[in-house]
This record gives structure tokens, C-alpha cells and sequence, in this order.
């Protein structure tokens, strides 16, 4: 009795966690991106991506890079466990070339 690795659920498992790493990755890049752009017209917080990095860490720490990493999972986790539970199905039914 051992892990079917090509049942749903443990493509749905890994799909989430790829979401979760993905996030991982990316948010900090976000955030800063996020900064730099909704900045008051006129009230120039940031100098460029490298000054806001410094800062956000400076100020926040780490985790001030993870600010709406959950809402973020919470939008893409459920996108990327259909598309690959639904990729990984349709491959069960569609023959290769």
C-alpha cells in the first residue's frame, strides 16, 4: 500500500506547494515593485529598487517582504491546483504524438 503518484490528490498537493514556493520567490519582488510604484506623486520615498529593499528591511525586516504573500497564495494556490490536477487528467485521456 504505497502513494499513487498519479492520483488527484497528490497532484493537487504538488501543485500547491509549487504555488507556495513560487510565492516564496516572488512576493519580495512584488512588494518592492509595488513601493516603488504607488509612491505619492511628488514624495519620492524610493530612490529605485535597491534603496527600497534596503529600506522595507531596515524598517519591517524580513518579513515585511511576505506583506500579502497569503492573500497572494490565497489567489494563486486554488489557479495552479486546477490547472495541473485538469492538465494531469486531460493526459490520462488524450493520446501523445
Amino acid at each position: 500500500a504505497g502513494l499513487d503518484i498519479a492520483s488527484p490528490a497528490v497532484h493537487g498537493a504538488c501543485s500547491a506547494a509549487s504555488a507556495g514556493a513560487s510565492i516564496l520567490a516572488c512576493n519580495p519582488m512584488d512588494v518592492v515593485r509595488t513601493r516603488l510604484y504607488n509612491q505619492p506623486v511628488g514624495e519620492r520615498r524610493y530612490r529605485h529598487a535597491g534603496d527600497a529593499v534596503k529600506k522595507i528591511l531596515a524598517t519591517e525586516g524580513v518579513s515585511g517582504f511576505y506583506k500579502g504573500a497569503l492573500s497572494h497564495y490565497l489567489r494563486l494556490g486554488p489557479h495552479l491546483v486546477m490547472v495541473f490536477v485538469i492538465l494531469e487528467r486531460l493526459r490520462l485521456v488524450v493520446p501523445s504524438s
